[in-house]
């Protein structure tokens, strides 16, 4: 399962930028695909670290 204390680990070492792409996240028809943060955003490099939503195979 996503771990978010991995988020705020990478955001305390300054590897996270976020990076407006427009007014509203258009990202909720995402949701089953990839990984989404509480705000929409799409989780990737240390957030995915403990997925279990990311086996591999």
């Amino acid at each position: 399962m996503y771990n978010p204390s991995n988020l705020e680990l990478a955001e305390s070492l300054g590897l996270v930028e976020t990076l407006p792409i427009g007014a509203v996240l258009n990202t909720q028809w995402l949701q089953g695909c990839l990984i989404l943060d509480e705000k929409g955003f799409i989780c990737t490099g240390i957030g995915l670290i403990d997925s279990e939503s990311w086996p591999l195979q």
